[in-house]
């Protein structure tokens, strides 16, 4: 199978609907998952409350509503186009906007903290890895956090084609900061890749 992603995760999410992130778009699974999840981001991050928050990956917004909490305005943006119609459908108060072009839309060092949960295992080829840090790069604010969840990095060579692990070493290179691992009960690696001690904006 040859992996395009733009045409991967559409057809996925109009074929499984909302909980196309979920393996085989199962619910329950999905549901078990988003609160895991959701703990995990509350846990972190507590109180604290930032300017702008990106939601790279967004999908079908099914994190949104939590990530919306640490923000004073709240972007989701993907390159499915069927995920971003059924966020907007079921988070209508919140801002989601659809990649349909290689790029964020959204001004350049705009973003106080971004959020990227499981999307980077998701980004396969050596030159979509380079455009996307680059891009997300060119969005944050200097001192801007990044937000990760993440599969476990493995040296398996049997992953599916729409699957590419990284060390959180290699994330935080691709976007000029480091590692802050986070303890969480989730079975993915939880972490800030961050310039300087996290404060809020």
């Amino acid at each position: 199978m040859t992996y395009e992603p733009r045409t991967y995760w559409t057809a996925r999410a109009i074929r499984q609907g909302p909980d196309y992130v979920a393996y085989g778009g199962e619910r329950s699974w999905a549901d078990a998952q988003c609160v895991g999840f959701g703990d995990a981001i509350r846990q972190a991050l507590g109180e604290k409350r930032f300017g702008w928050v990106l939601d790279f990956g967004c999908g079908s917004g099914r994190l949104a509503p939590v990530i919306a909490e640490h923000g004073r305005r709240y972007f989701g943006v993907d390159i499915s186009a069927a995920g971003i119609a059924q966020a907007c459908l079921a988070r209508p108060d919140l801002e989601f906007l659809w990649m349909n072009e290689d790029r964020i839309p959204l001004d350049d060092g705009k973003v106080s903290l971004a959020f990227a949960i499981t999307v980077f295992q998701h980004i396969v080829a050596p030159k979509d890895w380079d455009f996307w840090t680059s891009e997300l790069r060119r969005v944050l604010k200097p001192d801007a956090p990044v937000f990760v969840i993440d599969a476990h990095y493995t040296e398996r060579d049997d992953l599916a084609p729409h699957m590419c692990l990284r060390r959180p070493e290699e994330m935080a290179e691709a976007l000029d900061r480091t590692v802050q691992e986070l303890p969480s009960t989730v079975d993915h690696w939880v972490g800030l890749l961050r310039p300087e001690p996290m404060e809020e904006k």
